[in-house]
């Protein structure tokens, strides 16, 4: 989604639904953050992908020119995912970051240029 408005429009949740069930409210989080990513690109002149090998997965990496950069997207407790050094080990990006728990705080992401993350 390009926008979590039109993700929440369909639905007769309140806010306060959404924010107690874990697992919508990543839904939600994960989206917000791909929206700002789409965004950004293309503003900002960046490709936005999803990686997943084996059951192992990557929420966004990022292109421009020749550099990548890997997100994974946490809004819980848990801020592993094997999937990051998985991918890290075969691709070598130039960053590796956590947006949410235990990473960049997803207010300051979200107010943040994620072309940025290149220079690092």
């Amino acid at each position: 989604m390009h926008n979590n408005a039109l993700l929440a429009a369909g639905r007769h949740d309140s806010f306060e639904m959404v924010r107690n069930n874990p697992k919508e409210w990543g839904r939600f989080v994960e989206s917000a953050v791909g929206a700002h990513l789409i965004n950004s690109g293309l503003k900002y002149r960046f490709n936005v992908y999803y990686w997943n090998q084996g059951g192992y997965e990557v929420d966004y990496v990022i292109g421009k020119g020749n550099d990548i950069v890997a997100l994974e997207v946490k809004s819980g407790k848990d801020s592993t995912n094997l999937g990051m050094s998985l991918f890290d080990n075969e691709f070598h990006p130039r960053g590796l970051y956590t947006v949410g728990t235990g990473g960049i705080p997803l207010g300051q992401f979200l107010g943040m240029n994620p072309a940025d993350l290149f220079h690092i």
